[in-house]
Protein backbone atom coordinates (compact mmCIF):
# COMPACT_ATOMS: atom_id res chain seq x y z
CA UNK A 1 0.00 0.00 0.00
CA UNK A 2 1.10 3.58 -0.61
CA UNK A 3 -0.33 7.05 -0.12
CA UNK A 4 -0.02 9.79 -2.76
CA UNK A 5 -0.52 13.48 -1.99
CA UNK A 6 -1.26 16.18 -4.57
CA UNK A 7 1.38 18.83 -5.18
CA UNK A 8 -0.17 21.65 -3.19
CA UNK A 9 1.19 24.05 -0.60
CA UNK A 10 0.86 22.85 2.99
CA UNK A 11 -1.57 24.83 5.13
CA UNK A 12 -1.09 25.94 8.73
CA UNK A 13 -3.23 27.29 11.51
CA UNK A 14 -2.40 29.38 14.56
CA UNK A 15 -4.14 27.90 17.59
CA UNK A 16 -7.18 29.95 18.68
CA UNK A 17 -5.69 30.05 22.18
CA UNK A 18 -2.76 28.51 24.02
CA UNK A 19 -1.63 28.60 27.63
CA UNK A 20 2.14 28.49 28.11
CA UNK A 21 3.46 27.64 31.59
CA UNK A 22 7.06 28.81 32.09
CA UNK A 23 8.94 26.86 34.76
CA UNK A 24 12.48 26.19 35.95
CA UNK A 25 14.05 22.85 35.14
CA UNK A 26 14.71 22.25 38.86
CA UNK A 27 14.81 24.00 42.22
CA UNK A 28 11.32 25.55 42.10
CA UNK A 29 8.73 23.87 44.36
CA UNK A 30 5.95 26.18 43.12
CA UNK A 31 6.74 25.13 39.53
CA UNK A 32 6.46 21.46 40.50
CA UNK A 33 3.12 22.11 42.22
CA UNK A 34 1.80 24.14 39.26
CA UNK A 35 2.68 21.43 36.75
CA UNK A 36 1.34 18.63 38.94
CA UNK A 37 -2.00 20.33 39.58
CA UNK A 38 -2.52 21.33 35.94
CA UNK A 39 -1.91 17.78 34.73
CA UNK A 40 -4.06 16.28 37.49
CA UNK A 41 -7.01 18.67 37.19
CA UNK A 42 -7.05 20.03 33.64
CA UNK A 43 -6.03 16.77 32.00
CA UNK A 44 -9.47 15.40 32.90
CA UNK A 45 -11.14 18.30 31.06
CA UNK A 46 -9.78 17.28 27.68
CA UNK A 47 -7.06 19.92 27.23
CA UNK A 48 -3.95 18.58 25.49
CA UNK A 49 -0.99 19.10 27.84
CA UNK A 50 2.68 18.65 27.03
CA UNK A 51 5.89 20.25 25.76
CA UNK A 52 4.91 20.66 22.11
CA UNK A 53 3.79 23.77 20.25
CA UNK A 54 0.74 21.75 19.21
CA UNK A 55 -0.44 21.34 22.84
CA UNK A 56 -3.18 23.62 24.15
CA UNK A 57 -1.31 23.85 27.46
CA UNK A 58 2.43 23.86 26.92
CA UNK A 59 5.20 23.69 29.53
CA UNK A 60 8.49 25.38 28.65
CA UNK A 61 11.76 25.66 30.57
CA UNK A 62 13.05 29.18 31.31
CA UNK A 63 16.38 30.29 32.86
CA UNK A 64 16.55 30.54 36.64
CA UNK A 65 17.34 34.25 36.25
CA UNK A 66 13.61 34.75 35.48
CA UNK A 67 10.73 34.56 37.94
CA UNK A 68 8.84 31.26 37.87
CA UNK A 69 6.29 29.92 37.43
CA UNK A 70 4.72 32.26 34.89
CA UNK A 71 1.51 31.57 32.97
CA UNK A 72 1.12 33.23 29.57
CA UNK A 73 -2.14 33.18 27.59
CA UNK A 74 -1.99 33.57 23.81
CA UNK A 75 -4.89 34.20 21.42
CA UNK A 76 -4.19 33.58 17.72
CA UNK A 77 -0.48 33.70 18.55
CA UNK A 78 -0.64 37.05 20.39
CA UNK A 79 -0.01 37.36 24.13
CA UNK A 80 -3.14 38.64 25.89
CA UNK A 81 -2.51 37.86 29.60
CA UNK A 82 0.35 36.94 31.91
CA UNK A 83 0.39 35.80 35.54
CA UNK A 84 3.36 35.37 37.89
CA UNK A 85 3.48 32.75 40.62
CA UNK A 86 1.26 29.75 41.25
CA UNK A 87 -2.23 30.05 39.72
CA UNK A 88 -5.40 28.07 40.40
CA UNK A 89 -5.74 25.56 37.51
CA UNK A 90 -9.50 26.14 37.38
CA UNK A 91 -8.95 29.86 36.81
CA UNK A 92 -6.43 29.17 34.05
CA UNK A 93 -8.85 26.75 32.40
CA UNK A 94 -11.65 29.34 32.40
CA UNK A 95 -9.35 31.98 30.88
CA UNK A 96 -8.11 29.55 28.22
CA UNK A 97 -11.65 28.51 27.31
CA UNK A 98 -12.79 32.14 27.06
CA UNK A 99 -9.84 33.06 24.83
CA UNK A 100 -10.52 29.99 22.67
CA UNK A 101 -14.23 30.69 22.25
CA UNK A 102 -13.76 34.42 21.62
CA UNK A 103 -10.91 34.00 19.14
CA UNK A 104 -11.73 35.71 15.81
CA UNK A 105 -11.80 33.42 12.77
CA UNK A 106 -8.58 32.99 10.86
CA UNK A 107 -8.18 34.97 7.66
CA UNK A 108 -6.48 32.04 5.95
CA UNK A 109 -8.62 30.53 3.22
CA UNK A 110 -8.76 26.75 3.07
CA UNK A 111 -11.44 24.25 2.18
CA UNK A 112 -12.79 22.54 5.29
CA UNK A 113 -13.49 19.38 3.30
CA UNK A 114 -12.16 17.94 0.08
CA UNK A 115 -9.70 15.56 -1.52
CA UNK A 116 -6.34 14.88 0.09
CA UNK A 117 -4.85 12.45 -2.40
CA UNK A 118 -5.07 8.75 -3.16
CA UNK A 119 -4.29 5.44 -1.46
CA UNK A 120 -2.87 2.74 -3.69
CA UNK A 121 -4.15 -0.42 -2.05
CA UNK A 122 -7.45 -1.42 -3.63
CA UNK A 123 -6.88 -5.18 -3.30
CA UNK A 124 -5.84 -4.93 0.36
CA UNK A 125 -8.90 -2.85 1.24
CA UNK A 126 -11.18 -5.26 -0.64
CA UNK A 127 -9.67 -8.13 1.35
CA UNK A 128 -10.26 -6.22 4.60
CA UNK A 129 -13.94 -5.60 3.81
CA UNK A 130 -14.51 -9.19 2.71
CA UNK A 131 -12.85 -10.57 5.86
CA UNK A 132 -14.91 -8.30 8.11
CA UNK A 133 -18.15 -9.24 6.35
CA UNK A 134 -17.41 -12.98 6.53
CA UNK A 135 -16.08 -13.18 10.09
CA UNK A 136 -17.71 -10.31 11.98
CA UNK A 137 -20.80 -9.67 9.87
CA UNK A 138 -22.82 -6.60 8.90
CA UNK A 139 -24.17 -4.47 11.72
CA UNK A 140 -22.02 -6.16 14.38
CA UNK A 141 -19.89 -3.77 16.43
CA UNK A 142 -16.26 -4.74 16.87
CA UNK A 143 -14.35 -2.90 19.59
CA UNK A 144 -10.68 -2.56 20.47
CA UNK A 145 -8.90 -1.03 23.44
CA UNK A 146 -5.13 -0.66 23.64
CA UNK A 147 -3.43 0.43 26.87
CA UNK A 148 0.25 1.05 26.33
CA UNK A 149 3.31 2.37 28.11
CA UNK A 150 5.37 3.37 25.08
CA UNK A 151 6.39 6.71 23.66
CA UNK A 152 3.55 9.21 23.29
CA UNK A 153 4.59 10.78 20.00
CA UNK A 154 6.53 9.74 16.92
CA UNK A 155 8.07 12.63 14.93
CA UNK A 156 8.72 10.71 11.73
CA UNK A 157 10.41 13.49 9.81
CA UNK A 158 12.85 13.93 12.69
CA UNK A 159 13.80 10.23 12.44
CA UNK A 160 12.23 9.36 15.76
CA UNK A 161 12.51 6.08 17.63
CA UNK A 162 10.25 3.44 16.03
CA UNK A 163 11.58 0.45 17.95
CA UNK A 164 9.19 -2.12 19.44
CA UNK A 165 9.80 -0.66 22.90
CA UNK A 166 8.89 2.85 21.73
CA UNK A 167 5.84 1.74 19.75
CA UNK A 168 4.33 -0.86 22.08
CA UNK A 169 6.07 0.12 25.33
CA UNK A 170 7.77 -2.28 27.72
CA UNK A 171 4.35 -3.71 28.44
CA UNK A 172 0.70 -3.20 27.51
CA UNK A 173 -2.69 -4.81 27.06
CA UNK A 174 -4.91 -5.18 24.00
CA UNK A 175 -8.56 -6.26 24.16
CA UNK A 176 -10.78 -6.96 21.17
CA UNK A 177 -14.46 -7.91 21.20
CA UNK A 178 -17.18 -8.55 18.64
CA UNK A 179 -20.30 -9.76 20.45
CA UNK A 180 -22.56 -11.59 18.00
CA UNK A 181 -19.85 -12.06 15.38
CA UNK A 182 -20.84 -14.29 12.47
CA UNK A 183 -17.82 -16.57 12.27
CA UNK A 184 -15.30 -15.94 15.05
CA UNK A 185 -14.37 -18.58 17.63
CA UNK A 186 -14.13 -15.95 20.36
CA UNK A 187 -16.39 -12.99 20.99
CA UNK A 188 -13.77 -11.39 23.23
CA UNK A 189 -10.02 -11.83 23.49
CA UNK A 190 -7.46 -9.91 25.47
CA UNK A 191 -3.77 -10.32 26.03
CA UNK A 192 -0.93 -8.68 27.89
CA UNK A 193 2.43 -8.35 26.19
CA UNK A 194 5.91 -7.70 27.56
CA UNK A 195 8.77 -6.52 25.34
CA UNK A 196 12.13 -7.86 26.51
CA UNK A 197 14.94 -6.91 24.16
CA UNK A 198 14.31 -8.77 20.89
CA UNK A 199 11.62 -10.96 22.46
CA UNK A 200 7.91 -10.42 23.13
CA UNK A 201 6.03 -12.49 25.71
CA UNK A 202 2.25 -12.88 25.42
CA UNK A 203 -0.09 -13.72 28.30
CA UNK A 204 -3.54 -14.39 26.86
CA UNK A 205 -6.56 -13.67 29.09
CA UNK A 206 -9.05 -16.42 29.91
CA UNK A 207 -11.09 -17.23 26.79
CA UNK A 208 -14.22 -19.20 25.90
CA UNK A 209 -14.23 -21.26 22.69
CA UNK A 210 -17.75 -21.96 21.48
CA UNK A 211 -18.58 -25.60 20.66
CA UNK A 212 -15.37 -27.07 22.08
CA UNK A 213 -17.24 -29.27 24.58
CA UNK A 214 -18.82 -31.15 21.69
CA UNK A 215 -15.37 -32.42 20.75
CA UNK A 216 -14.34 -33.70 24.17
CA UNK A 217 -16.27 -37.00 24.36
CA UNK A 218 -19.80 -38.34 24.98
CA UNK A 219 -22.01 -36.81 27.64
CA UNK A 220 -25.27 -38.52 28.58
CA UNK A 221 -26.78 -35.17 29.55
CA UNK A 222 -26.09 -33.67 26.16
CA UNK A 223 -27.46 -35.71 23.21
CA UNK A 224 -25.62 -33.46 20.75
CA UNK A 225 -22.30 -34.61 22.16
CA UNK A 226 -23.06 -38.14 20.94
CA UNK A 227 -22.55 -36.92 17.41
CA UNK A 228 -19.52 -38.46 15.72
CA UNK A 229 -16.46 -36.27 15.83
CA UNK A 230 -16.53 -35.80 12.08
CA UNK A 231 -20.05 -34.30 12.23
CA UNK A 232 -19.63 -32.18 15.38
CA UNK A 233 -19.11 -28.48 14.72
CA UNK A 234 -15.37 -27.81 14.71
CA UNK A 235 -14.26 -24.71 16.58
CA UNK A 236 -12.05 -22.29 14.73
CA UNK A 237 -8.48 -22.07 15.94
CA UNK A 238 -6.69 -19.06 17.36
CA UNK A 239 -3.04 -18.85 18.25
CA UNK A 240 -0.07 -16.55 18.55
CA UNK A 241 -0.18 -15.91 14.80
CA UNK A 242 -3.59 -14.27 15.29
CA UNK A 243 -2.26 -12.26 18.22
CA UNK A 244 0.68 -11.05 16.19
CA UNK A 245 -1.66 -10.03 13.36
CA UNK A 246 -3.25 -7.51 15.73
CA UNK A 247 0.12 -5.99 16.57
CA UNK A 248 1.17 -5.83 12.92
CA UNK A 249 -1.76 -3.51 12.15
CA UNK A 250 0.10 -0.66 13.88
CA UNK A 251 3.22 -1.39 11.87
CA UNK A 252 1.23 -1.37 8.61
CA UNK A 253 -0.38 1.98 9.46
CA UNK A 254 3.08 3.46 9.95
CA UNK A 255 4.31 2.05 6.67
CA UNK A 256 1.28 3.52 4.89
CA UNK A 257 1.79 7.07 6.19
CA UNK A 258 5.58 7.24 6.54
CA UNK A 259 7.23 9.66 5.99
CA UNK A 260 4.35 12.10 5.59
CA UNK A 261 3.01 12.41 9.13
CA UNK A 262 3.67 12.83 12.79
CA UNK A 263 1.68 10.39 14.90
CA UNK A 264 0.66 10.70 18.56
CA UNK A 265 -0.83 7.58 20.12
CA UNK A 266 -1.12 8.46 23.81
CA UNK A 267 -1.39 5.95 26.63
CA UNK A 268 -4.83 4.68 25.59
CA UNK A 269 -6.43 4.11 22.20
CA UNK A 270 -9.97 2.76 21.83
CA UNK A 271 -12.29 2.48 18.85
CA UNK A 272 -15.33 0.64 17.50
CA UNK A 273 -15.99 -0.55 13.94
CA UNK A 274 -19.24 -1.44 12.15
CA UNK A 275 -19.73 -2.69 8.58
CA UNK A 276 -22.89 -1.53 6.78
CA UNK A 277 -23.59 -1.67 3.04
CA UNK A 278 -19.95 -2.48 2.25
CA UNK A 279 -18.67 0.52 4.25
CA UNK A 280 -16.53 -0.02 7.35
CA UNK A 281 -16.99 2.89 9.78
CA UNK A 282 -14.46 3.26 12.61
CA UNK A 283 -15.23 5.65 15.48
CA UNK A 284 -12.51 6.55 17.98
CA UNK A 285 -13.49 7.05 21.62
CA UNK A 286 -9.89 7.67 22.72
CA UNK A 287 -8.30 8.90 19.55
CA UNK A 288 -4.79 9.22 18.20
CA UNK A 289 -3.81 12.53 16.65
CA UNK A 290 -2.01 13.01 13.40
CA UNK A 291 -0.21 15.75 11.50
CA UNK A 292 -0.03 15.19 7.74
CA UNK A 293 3.10 17.14 6.92
CA UNK A 294 2.35 17.04 3.21
CA UNK A 295 -0.93 18.87 3.79
CA UNK A 296 -1.24 20.20 7.36
CA UNK A 297 1.23 21.72 9.80
CA UNK A 298 -1.08 21.63 12.81
CA UNK A 299 -2.42 18.88 15.03
CA UNK A 300 -5.61 16.99 14.11
CA UNK A 301 -7.48 14.40 16.13
CA UNK A 302 -8.87 11.48 14.12
CA UNK A 303 -12.57 11.13 15.02
CA UNK A 304 -13.91 8.77 12.38
CA UNK A 305 -12.76 6.79 9.35
CA UNK A 306 -15.14 5.47 6.69
CA UNK A 307 -13.64 2.82 4.39
CA UNK A 308 -15.15 1.66 1.11
CA UNK A 309 -13.60 -0.06 -1.89
CA UNK A 310 -13.33 3.25 -3.73
CA UNK A 311 -12.80 5.89 -1.03
CA UNK A 312 -11.50 6.49 2.50
CA UNK A 313 -13.12 9.38 4.35
CA UNK A 314 -11.35 10.77 7.46
CA UNK A 315 -13.04 13.17 9.89
CA UNK A 316 -10.85 15.35 12.13
CA UNK A 317 -11.20 17.29 15.36
CA UNK A 318 -8.96 20.01 16.76
CA UNK A 319 -9.16 22.51 13.91
CA UNK A 320 -11.60 25.19 12.85
CA UNK A 321 -10.28 24.99 9.29
CA UNK A 322 -9.94 21.33 8.43
CA UNK A 323 -12.96 19.11 9.12
CA UNK A 324 -12.46 16.12 6.80
CA UNK A 325 -10.50 14.79 3.87
CA UNK A 326 -11.09 12.03 1.32
CA UNK A 327 -8.56 9.65 -0.20
CA UNK A 328 -9.50 7.91 -3.44
CA UNK A 329 -8.64 4.20 -3.46
CA UNK A 330 -6.70 3.09 -6.53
Amino acid sequence: MAIVFPKVAAVSEVKPAQLVIEVWESGCPHCVRQERDIVRILGKLGWTIGNSNADQIQFVIIPQTKAAPQSVLYQNGIEVKRWEGYQDPATLSVELRRAWDESPPSSEQISAVGSAGAIQGKSQIRTLLDWFACNVGEGVKAEIRWDRSGAQSFPLLAKGDWSAVALFGKFGHIKLSAVGAANLPLETIGFTYVVDGDDITFDVDAVTIRGLALRLGPDSQNPRSMMPAETAPAPSQIGLVSVWTVLSVVRDIWRLLHPSCDLQLGGNVSASAVLLDDMLAIDFQQMPSIRLVALFTFQLGVKRIEITESNIHVEFSGSRLVKSRDFKVQ
